[in-house]
C-alpha cells in the first residue's frame, strides 16, 4: 500500500452550556515543501479562513514532528502552548520519567526511528 501522509487542524471548543464541539476547518496533503514555513503559513492561513487569531487558542498538540514542532514556534502566541502528543512518542516511559523528576532512561537502538 502506499500511504499518503497528510495534516489536519481540529479545533476543539466548550461551548457555554459546556458542550464539547469539534470542527475541522482544514486538511492538507504533505508534500516534499512540508517545512515549517510553509507549514505555519497554512495553519495561518487556515484560521483566517474561519476568522480564528492563534491567540485565540489555548493550546496546541502536535504529532511530535520537527518540521509541525518548528511551524508551531514560528508563532509567538504558540511557544508556550505546545503540547506534544503522547501516543506519537517514540519511548513514552523516557518523557514520564523525565516529567517526575526521575532520570532520562538512556536510549537503546530499539529506542531509534527506522
Amino acid at each position: 500500500r502506499q500511504w499518503i501522509p497528510f495534516m489536519g487542524l481540529v479545533i476543539y471548543s466548550i461551548d457555554e452550556d459546556f458542550n464539547l464541539k469539534e470542527f475541522t476547518p482544514g486538511m492538507l496533503a504533505l508534500d516534499a515543501s512540508a517545512t515549517s514555513e510553509n507549514i505555519h503559513r497554512w495553519i495561518s492561513e487556515v484560521l483566517d479562513s474561519v476568522d480564528l487569531r492563534t491567540s485565540d487558542l489555548a493550546g496546541v498538540t502536535t504529532d511530535n514532528a520537527t518540521n509541525v514542532s518548528r511551524a508551531s514556534q514560528l508563532t509567538p502566541d504558540l511557544k508556550e502552548a505546545v503540547m506534544l502528543c503522547f501516543s506519537h512518542l517514540q519511548s513514552p516511559h523516557q518523557y514520564c520519567s523525565a516529567a517526575r523528576g526521575a532520570p532520562r532512561a538512556q536510549s537503546t537502538a530499539d529506542d531509534q526511528p527506522s
